[in-house]
Parts: C-alpha cells; sequence; structure tokens
C-alpha cells in the first residue's frame, strides 16, 4: 500500500503581525529531512525502526500522552511542541511505499531551551506523517513553514476545567433514524482534519462592572439547546473506509466547553497605536489568540476521537471574555459556522431573558427559525441509487475536478523505488518562515483601488462593473505576485516559482436554488474555481486586465449553471472512492487563495450581553501557509460602532514567506491609497 506523506510542518502558536517582536524569536528551520527513496529497508517496518533506535526504552509511547494540553505548564516553546504532534498543512500528491520512507530528526537551529520534540514527539509526527488517508486538495511538493514565536502572554491562560455538552432533549439526536449520519457531495471536498476557528472577544461593561458578563452555566445551558437543533455535531467524524465518504457516528457523544482563565486584563492586549487606540488586535492577544482555543489534535485519530464541536470559554481578570470556537470544516462553511453562532447568541438571550423574569425551568428558548442541516445530496450515498443512475452520474465530467488514476499513483511510486539506486538526493534550502499580518483597508481606499481596478476604456454595461472584491483580491494578487519575482531574481536559494494561480470559494447558495439548498442551509455550499494568469499580465498588466479576470472567474459556468452544479454533485457522490477525486488546483509558492468572510454578519449577530469588540480567526499551524488570505469585517460593523465608524472596512489576514514581507513593506504600490 501507498503512503501519502504529509507536509512536515513546524509552526508555533504565535505569530508576528505588522509590530516586530520585541521578544526574543525563534525562527526554526528545517530540522527534519525527508529521504525519499534513500534507502530500501527490506521489508523491515518502519515503526520498528523508530522503536529500537530512536527511542530509549524508557520513554512512553504516544498514546499514554495526555490529551489535553494545560497552557499554564508550559512556556510557548513547549505549546508549540505539543501541538506540532498532530498538526499537518496539507497532504502532498507524492505517494511513497511503506518500506522506502525514512525521516531522521537532525540538529535543532534553536536555543537549547526551546529543544522541545523529544523522541517520543517525533515518533507521534512520524506515525502522523504515514498516515495512508489521502487529502482532496493535494499539494504539488513537500514544504515545511517554520515559525517566529514573539507572542510570550500564552502563560497567562490556563485551562481549568472540561465539560462535556449534550443535547438538552436526548430525542433531538435519537431522531435522527440513518446511523451513521451522512455527509454530502460538498462536504467530501474538504480534508477531515481542516477545522474552522474563531475567537469571538467581549468586553466588561464599564456600565455594569460588577455583573457577571457571559456567566458559563448560562453559556453551558445555552449549548445544550444550541445541540437540540444541530444534534449531529454530538458525534464524531467517520471517513468511511470503503468509498472515503464523511458521516458522524456516535450520536450523543458530546461536543465540549473548556473554561479557562486569564490573569491579564483584556487591555493589556490592546493596541497603543495613534491610528487605533485601545483597539483589541488579534496578534496581541496571548499566543496570538491560539490558547484562546481548545486543543486540537489534527492527526486522523484526533479528528475521529475528539468532539466536532469545541467552545473554550476565557475569562480575562477585568471579567471581558473571548469565546474560543472551533468547527470540523467537513460539516460546515464559513456561512454554517457564523450561522450556528448566531444561533448561540439568539438561545443564550433567551436562557438569560427567562433567567431575569425567574421562569428558568418551565420556559425554553426556540429559535425563530431552525436550521437545515442535512447535506444536499446526502441520500445519495449508501447505495441508495441504482447502477444506471451511478453510470449516468459517473459519464458527466465537471470542469472543476478529476480523479486520480491508480496508474499514476503506481507509477510515481516506481519512479521513486527505481531511482533509488543510482540517484543521490539533493535537499532544498529550508525555506522561510511564513509570518501573518492583518492588513486593514479603510472604505475610502478601498473605493480609490476599486476605482484604479475598473477598466478606464470600458462600457457602460452591466456586467462590465467590478466589485471591491475584484479589485482587492487583484492588488494583492498582483503586487504579491511582483514581490516574489524580486525575491526569486535577488536569491538563487528560493527556487523556481510555480506557477502563479489563484483560487477563491464561492458560496452556491444562492445559486443552485432553495430545493436543494434551503433557507438557512447549514452544511458546507463551495465551490473553488481557480485560474492561472499569465507573468506578463501580473508583471506588467494594468490592475484593471487582473480584476477583469477574477470578476469572470467566480461567473464562470462551473458556478453559475444550475444543471451543471447539480451534475458535479452527483459526480463526486457516485465516485467509488472519494479519496481519489482531485481539484484541478496545485498549490505551489507562486499561489494566492482568497476567501471572503466580510459580507458574514460576525458581530451584531453574535450579541451575548454585549456585542464583540473582535472576531477574527487567529493565524494557526492550519492557517499559517504561504499565500492565504481571508477578507474580514472590522469592528466597526458592530452595533456601537456602526454608527459613526468606517463599516466599510475590511481586514485582510494575510500570510505570506517572511523575505516577502520585507518587499512589500518598501513597495510604494502597495498601499498607495491609504491616505486617499
Amino acid at each position: 500500500m501507498g503512503y501519502r506523506l504529509i507536509d512536515l510542518t513546524l509552526l508555533s502558536t504565535g505569530n508576528h503581525i505588522q509590530q516586530p517582536p520585541t521578544t526574543s524569536v525563534y525562527s526554526f528551520r528545517r530540522e527534519y529531512l525527508i529521504f525519499q527513496g534513500v534507502f530500501l529497508l527490506c521489508g523491515l517496518a518502519f515503526d520498528t525502526i523508530f522503536d529500537r533506535f530512536l527511542l530509549p526504552s524508557s520513554v512512553p509511547s504516544s498514546p499514554t500522552e495526555p490529551s489535553i494540553f494545560d497552557a499554564s505548564q508550559a512556556s510557548p516553546s513547549a505549546f508549540a511542541g505539543k501541538h506540532f504532534d498532530c498538526l499537518f498543512s496539507h497532504e502532498c500528491s507524492l505517494l511513497l511505499p511503506r518500506n522506502i520512507l525514512l525521516v531522521f530528526q537532525n540538529h535543532l537551529q534553536v536555543p537549547p531551551a526551546a529543544r522541545f520534540l523529544d523522541n517520543t514527539r517525533f515518533q507521534v509526527l512520524v506515525r502522523s506523517v504515514l498516515h495512508p488517508l489521502p487529502s482532496l486538495s493535494p499539494l504539488p511538493s513537500l514544504s515545511v513553514l517554520s515559525p517566529v514565536m514573539t507572542n510570550t502572554s500564552a502563560d497567562s491562560v490556563s485551562v481549568i476545567s472540561r465539560h462535556t455538552v449534550r443535547c438538552a432533549n436526548e430525542t433531538s439526536w435519537s431522531a435522527l433514524l440513518d446511523s451513521p449520519f451522512r455527509l454530502g457531495p460538498f462536504d467530501h471536498l474538504v480534508d477531515p482534519s481542516i477545522p474552522t476557528a474563531v475567537v469571538f472577544v467581549y468586553e466588561q461593561p464599564t456600565s455594569t462592572p460588577d455583573v457577571e458578563l457571559i456567566p458559563v452555566e448560562r453559556l453551558q445551558r445555552a449549548l445544550t439547546l444550541l445541540l437540540d437543533y444541530y444534534p449531529h455535531l454530538t458525534g464524531r467524524l467517520q471517513v468511511n473506509p470503503s468509498d472515503g465518504s464523511r458521516e458522524i457516528t456516535c450520536l450523543g457523544t458530546g461536543a465540549e466547553l473548556y473554561i479557562a482563565r486569564c490573569s491579564e486584563r483584556l487591555n493589556a492586549f490592546s493596541s497603543p497605536g495613534l491610528l487605533s487606540p485601545g483597539r483589541i488586535l488579534m496578534s496581541n492577544l496571548p499566543a496570538a489568540g491560539n490558547v484562546l482555543l481548545a486543543p486540537f489534535d489534527a492527526t486522523l485519530e484526533g479528528v475521529g476521537r475528539d468532539p466536532i464541536f469545541t467552545v473554550q470559554h476565557t475569562r480575562f481578570r477585568c471579567g471581558g471574555v473571548a469565546l474560543g470556537v472551533r468547527l470540523l470544516h467537513t460539516v460546515c462553511d464559513a456561512d454554517g459556522f457564523f450561522q450556528l453562532m448566531r444561533d448561540l447568541a439568539e438561545l443564550y438571550r433567551g436562557v438569560r431573558s427567562s433567567e431575569i423574569d425567574g421562569d428558568s425551568t418551565s420556559h425554553f428558548p426556540s429559535l425563530a427559525h431552525p436550521p437545515h442541516i442535512r447535506s444536499c445530496m446526502s441520500e445519495l450515498s449508501g447505495g441508495n441509487i441504482t447502477l444506471e443512475e451511478r453510470l449516468a452520474a459517473l459519464d458527466f465530467q465537471p470542469s472543476l475536478f478529476y480523479v486520480e488514476r491508480s496508474a499514476d499513483v503506481e507509477g510515481g511510486a516506481a519512479a521513486v523505488a527505481s531511482s533509488t539506486s543510482s540517484v543521490i538526493p539533493s535537499f532544498p534550502p529550508s525555506p522561510p518562515p511564513v509570518v501573518g499580518r492583518f492588513l486593514r483597508f479603510s472604505h475610502r481606499e478601498l473605493n480609490a483601488l476599486k476605482g484604479h481596478a475598473t477598466d478606464p476604456n470600458g462600457s457602460t454595461s452591466s456586467d462590465s462593473w467590478i466589485s471591491t472584491f475584484d479589485a482587492l483580491s487583484a492588488h494583492l494578487y498582483q503586487r504579491v505576485y511582483r514581490a516574489r519575482l524580486q525575491l526569486h531574481a535577488k536569491d538563487s536559494n528560493q527556487g523556481e516559482l510555480s506557477s502563479p494561480n489563484f483560487l477563491t470559494p464561492v458560496n452556491l447558495r444562492n445559486r443552485l436554488g432553495r430545493d436543494c439548498l434551503p433557507s438557512r442551509y447549514f452544511p458546507n455550499a463551495l465551490f473553488c474555481p481557480h485560474i492561472t494568469l499569465s507573468h506578463d499580465v501580473l508583471a506588467n498588466g494594468p490592475l484593471w486586465q487582473v480584476a477583469r479576470a477574477l470578476h469572470d472567474l467566480t461567473r464562470t459556468i462551473s458556478t453559475t449553471s444550475k444543471d451543471e452544479l447539480n451534475q458535479s454533485l452527483r459526480w463526486i457522490a457516485m465516485q467509488p472512492d472519494k479519496k481519489k477525486i482531485r481539484q484541478g488546483f496545485q498549490y505551489g509558492n507562486g499561489s494566492l487563495m482568497v476567501s471572503q468572510w466580510n459580507k458574514f454578519d460576525m458581530y451584531a449577530g453574535t450579541v451575548f450581553e454585549v456585542g464583540p469588540v473582535l472576531v477574527s480567526p487567529p493565524f494557526t499551524p492550519v492557517t499559517l501557509i504561504d499565500g492565504l488570505a481571508y477578507f474580514l469585517p472590522t469592528e466597526e460593523q458592530g452595533t456601537a460602532a456602526a454608527a459613526a465608524g468606517d463599516t466599510g472596512a475590511i481586514d485582510v489576514s494575510l500570510a505570506l514567506n517572511q523575505p516577502l514581507w520585507g518587499i512589500i513593506d518598501q513597495d510604494e504600490e502597495f498601499r498607495k491609497f491609504r491616505d486617499a
């Protein structure tokens, strides 16, 4: 059997965002050399090699390690080390036989105090790297992303308890007659180990300093009521071994609520700058927000064992609260995620009202509009279709997907094996660390950029307009590509630049119709079109040419034709081995991927006692990938600031290789309209 090699990703939970580090920075270089086909091990089991030669007999095996990590018990380095046991970036498209892969732990290029990866943890890593389950979004080459650790406040947060949360009414999940609960074609496209993780921050009102903000008991009660509407989130995810489809088993096992304390006041993490005085920044929060999320094990064993849905309630010394919410992406997209959080807030307000009215036992708050939780075309799983229907669905060839042929896999493995006897491998230089920043673009700046991205000679027809998303995406696409060209021109160690391709998810809720995606549809409903523009257009062309191409990308037949969409979904559902489904997009060091979240109701809809002052995904090991960006609404969208604030502003969460930031910082065109 072939084994898919996951990227060895060494990432800390901290990140460097905009401001230079004020504490010691450990830049971890490539500690692990990946030898592809260096030795034929003559059938000797890989685990035996590591057990015999790398692990001392006194070191316990990995199953005895605790699954919960208390941030108060270790430094940021140890926190990163714990998470490194189970991290992944994506899986690679290279398949290797089990007996020709050898991974060595090399010399650590870090201070002795930061050497957190002992032999036991290295063994855990190696075993997780050799998982046979493939990704549906393969990357063409190996990469090791290194962190820059700058935030030492992780020690200020400690988890004090953990609670299992189940439905308030047991019949909520027992009424789901189909067990396992099957997911649908949209959901099969998402890697099972990728979560959606967002932190919501709430300040203690100065008008009521003695009234507890978001008390744990009330939140827990609201969560039990929420799970009555989303009972499948109490189960556990599994990948069906027969066809690779996603399904949920063990309904009623429960979600989890973590209770944590932070020894600092929330204003200790506010911005002191002139542009945003007092504003809470994700980069300033403990471990850049990562320790405000519940622990997460991204190995496939961990994903199948641990809850689908977790919430961490962290109370700061001032009474402020952070809710760190993590939900496996394979059960819903960002649209569904924020719908879930709005529903939680609505139920919480109902519980609070019943407590104030003194009717907390007999009155059960309910949602005004219940969600739709069953995935589109999930009924096609499990063989509920005739052979003729299956063959007809498989005859269609979608434009965005293809099936990896077995011959391609076997040929790739054979090529690696045949090369081991005569080729001495060479190893590329260590890649630079990936650094994440939040960049705020004001409404005025975006309007000026939008005007610059509009064809000056264009017609006034209805199809010639350019959206803010088109303009900002095109601007980032072009400026980042030009920065990459400069970096590769002056640094020969950078290697060859991959094709400059661009990908963005498209929400299909309004395109497929209510018969397929009903109102308040919770599961995934995304397709990801992609495009590769020529070097000449990106390097030398005007911005409006790039913006026009991206505008057309999201309006192609693959994402606008209802017939095409339905046939693509049926094609996915009918695949006998969904693990072989591939998307045409090939990630590389020239790629840019943009997700548009700024249209979601992330602030006004998530009011508990008060509205949040910050709602944002932190830079996590999953999202700290070179070329990954999110467009986010700002706190100005919130109810308190909406009247006078810059509600049209967008925060761009952008991760890039560290040297690129130095070039972009010197690029006068990058923020030329900042003072527009």
